[in-house]
Order: C-alpha cells, then structure tokens, then sequence
C-alpha cells in the first residue's frame, strides 16, 4: 500500500512538473518589456512633439481612451484617432516632459500594463496603459488618464 502511494505521489509530481514546463509563463521577455517600454516613450513623445501620427501608431485600430475631466469628477472618453488629431492640431501637447515608468507588467507575451508618469515643471501626466501584441507588434488597446497642473504643494505630494 505505501508502495502504491509513493508511486501515484511520484506520478502527480512528475505530471506537475510536465504541465508547469508546457504552460507559458506569466512573466515577460525582456524583449517584450523593452517594445512595451518602446511604444510608452513614442506614445508620451508624439504628445509632446504634437505628432498626431507618430500617437496614432501606438494604438490599435479603433481604440478608445478615457481622460478625467480636469475637475477630477467626469470622464471624457475619446477615439484614438480623435485624440492624436487634437494634438495634430495643436489643441493639446506640446511640452517637452520627463518619462517614468512606474510599473510595467507583461503577461504571456500577449498583454502588457503600464503606469506612466509624465511631467515637466507646469504639469504632470499620469496615464495606466494596456497594450496587446497584434502581428508580433505592440499597440496600446486602452488609456485612461489624469492630469493636473503642478503646483508647490502636488510636487511635495508626489
């Protein structure tokens, strides 16, 4: 009886390593981390150089992206295309910032999260990403994000 007990404890282990070997992992490539950090930095730069194209190409085709209204209480939701052309034509961007990535997570080398902080002396950005790789490219599926002026008090909060 201990025998057959070691032997089907044996069989489980053997079979859980086997699944564990053949089930893709949750961490990332770090050459995913690197394409997904690549689109962040183009995402944030076409912003700030008001390149509607250059933003464009970050997303995948007919997304959306959320913003908190500057009051903090309503959300505007925007297509991507209607976006980029604001700060083609100038309505938005335009101010060179800094770039952190807080957080970036890669899952199966399908899905991607990002929280990004982007900042100068007059303002800060923060922007959560998901991206999904479509065709072996990174495209940025949803955004939501928040921004406010920076002023003595946000800069020591930060």
């Amino acid at each position: 009886m201990k025998k057959i007990a070691a032997l089907l404890i044996t069989c489980c282990f053997i079979t859980n390593i086997i699944v564990a070997q053949n089930t893709p992992c949750a961490l990332s490539s770090d050459s995913d981390e690197k394409e997904v950090r690549k689109v962040v930095e183009n995402f944030v730069k076409g912003i700030d150089l008001q390149d509607g194209d250059q933003i464009l190409k970050t997303f995948y085709e007919g997304s959306s992206l959320n913003a908190f209204a500057p009051d903090g209480k309503k959300i505007i939701t925007l297509p991507a295309r209607q976006f980029a052309q604001m700060h083609q034509d100038k309505k938005f961007g335009g101010q060179n910032r800094e770039l952190k990535i807080s957080e970036l997570s890669v899952t199966d080398g399908l899905q991607a999260s990002a929280s990004v902080d982007a900042f100068n002396e007059k303002v800060f950005y923060k922007y959560r990403l998901t991206l999904i790789k479509q065709d072996g490219k990174w495209l940025i599926l949803s955004m939501m994000q928040r921004s406010r002026l920076q002023t003595k008090e946000a800069k020591e909060g930060s």
